[in-house]
Order: structure tokens, then sequence, then C-alpha cells
């Protein structure tokens, strides 16, 4: 289709660039921080990582370059699971369902950006209470615990329909140099927290870590984070405001029932990142990976978001194989850099103030 496309264009008299889909400058990263050409070193064909299976049909054409829709927070929903319904939207009385209905009927998207729901692998481990699920907000960057289906609007309320945080300029300029650099566990941007921690994964010399794949697939009992007590600041059956510690978090499509592209791609995908880094002796703390519900664009399978700069900035990628992880990691997680190649755009406001170094490709 995007061959046929762009062969009318052309006939038409349009050029490629105009064939693109309208990308707002917000989306387009500052020069200074792309990455060009080809960012996989392997040769072709590869036999040093896992390839995908040659059954697989993606979208090799299209311009990824706008290619997601653009959004101001994203709600990532600690669910365990690595698969969920078809449309998580109209999976009834589940979290994200009610949430999904109450955003369409009462949130003003002109007012902070799109809000975008996930479910999540992530284990719940915060929550004390029956049918309580632990709930991620970027780019506020909390967890919150003790969420059920049935408390979809008070959550909606109080940490969603509200403006997105401003950070000061000492953090963005702390943060901008790259992603792992130390941070308080204090949350200065509207919300107070615990000082809890909320770790997904068990580190990989912890104790307990098994199967290959500690940062994707193993938990820890409800209330404990890694050893430490959860120190609450009112009853334990209220909803509570924790710190998200993982300095970044890299986010796998993995929503199989959805598009069986990215439920087989997603494992390899994320078995190589964990690999990449546990050489780096990268912990749990540093990177976090996810499995996530359908973010848009099967065809552009691998699906991968970088949050960065504690979830100050949110990238996203296409086409991403085996071969990418190793420059996902040194460029964009570890050096805040964007790989032009693998590019789809960014969660809003994620490059900071407009200049006049955005420039269109």
């Amino acid at each position: 289709m995007a061959s046929l496309l762009r062969k009318l264009g052309n006939a038409v008299g349009y050029t490629s660039e105009e064939l693109q889909p309208p990308v707002n400058i917000d989306q387009i990263p500052p020069s200074d921080c792309i990455v060009d050409g080809d960012c996989s070193a392997c040769p072709a064909p590869c036999d040093d990582h896992k390839q995908f299976p040659p059954y697989l049909q993606f979208d090799e054409e299209t311009p990824l370059l706008g290619s997601m829709k653009p959004y101001g927070r994203q709600v990532m929903i600690s669910t365990g699971q690595v698969d969920w319904a078809e449309k998580i939207e109209e999976d009834e009385g589940t979290l994200a369902a009610n949430l999904n209905s109450i955003i369409k009927k009462q949130y003003d998207a002109n007012k902070a950006g799109r809000i975008f729901i996930t479910n999540t692998s992530r284990l719940t481990q915060q929550s004390t209470i029956k049918n309580g699920q632990d709930v991620i907000i970027i780019p506020d960057n909390i967890l919150i615990t003790n969420v059920t289906p049935d408390r979809a609007q008070t959550f909606f309320d109080k940490f969603l329909n509200i403006p997105i945080p401003s950070f000061t300029k000492e953090e963005q300029k702390a943060n901008s140099n790259g992603h792992i650099n130390g941070h308080s566990n204090e949350y200065i941007n509207g919300h107070s927290t615990t000082n809890g921690r909320s770790n997904g994964y068990i580190n990989k010399h912890a104790k307990g870590s098994s199967n290959g794949h500690h940062r994707h697939n193993n938990g820890h009992a409800k209330g404990q984070s890694n050893g430490h007590t959860i120190e609450y600041t009112s009853s334990p059956d209220d909803m509570q405001i924790i710190k998200n510690t993982h300095k970044a978090m890299i986010l796998i499509c993995s929503h199989k029932k959805r598009d069986k592209r990215c439920g087989i791609t997603a494992p390899i995908l994320g078995a190589e990142f964990d690999n990449v880094l546990r050489e780096k002796d990268l912990t749990e703390d540093d990177v976090a990976i996810y499995m996530v519900s359908h973010v848009g664009g099967h065809k552009f399978a691998g699906n991968v978001i970088c949050y960065i700069h504690e979830g100050q900035t949110g990238i996203w990628y296409g086409r991403v194989n085996a071969c990418h992880c190793r420059a996902i990691i040194e460029d964009t997680i570890c050096a805040g850099k964007v790989i032009k190649e693998l590019y789809r755009g960014a969660m809003s406001h994620s490059f900071g103030e407009i200049k006049s170094d955005r420039l269109r490709w």
C-alpha cells in the first residue's frame, strides 16, 4: 500500500516528503540529539542474534516518523501478564476498560494531551488490598498503589485529570546528560510521596532470580520491594504515591491477541535487551524491561518505547530487531540520543523548549 501511494503521489506531482504523515515540530528531536546512519553493526544476514521468523510480514517502506499518536501521559497498569484481551479498552470490569471509559466521557485532551493507557507485565508488589494494582504514571514518574477497577474514577480525578507536571530547570539540566544519573527519592512535581521503592524486577545479583530474565519475569511478595519495607503516609487501604525508582524503562509491545507479530517479536527483543544490560552490569534500578499492550503500528514490529531522564523523555522506535538492541541501550538509554533510522515519534514535550535546531527529515 505504501509503495502504491508513493507511485500515485509521484504521478500527480507529490514528493515523498509531502506524502509523509504531518508531524508536529514537538516530535522532532534537536539536531544534536540525533544519531544518523545504520544503527546495526551486524552483517547481513546476522548469525549472532536471533532473527524473527521469515513468515512474519512487516511494513518496511512507510516512513516511521509520524506513525504514532502524540500523547501527554502514559498509564502503565501492573498485570503480571504478557498478553491481554484483544482490546483492553473493551475488557469489561478491568481497570484499563474503566479508565478508558471515563477518559472518553470526561477528559479534555486539549488540557494536557492524550492519555495513553497500557497494561504491562510488571507484577503488582506494593498494593496491599484485594484486586489492588500498582500503576505507574509517566511523565509524573510516580507509582500509585491499591488502584482497583472500582476506584478508577477517583484515580482519574486525582492523578490524570490534572496538568502535566512542569520540571524545574535544575532537573532538566541534571537529566539532560544521558540517563544514568542519581536522583533523590523525593518527588517534587505536585505530589508528595512515601519513601518506599517501586522496583519491578529482581536484581540479577539477588536471590531467587530464575530463567535468565530477571527484569521481566519475576516479582516480590506484595508490600515489599527488594527487601525494603514500604512506609505509608496513611492507611494501607488508601492509594499511595511512591516514586518510580527506575532511571530508565524499555517497553516492548507483546500484545499477541491484538497482532501475532508483536507477540512473537517481543520475547526475542526482551531476551537480547536483557543480555546487553547484563553485560553492562546495569541493574533493574538503572533500566527496567516491561512487556506492554497495544501501542499502535503492528506492521512496524518490533515496537519499543524508551523512557529516559526519569520519565521526562519518551522515545518511540519501530522496526526494531535483535541487532538494534545494543545501539538502543548505548545511544538512547545511556547517552540520551535518538536513533533516526528507527524513530517513530515521542511523548509530547520530551525535548523541552522548541528552538531553531529542530530539522524535519
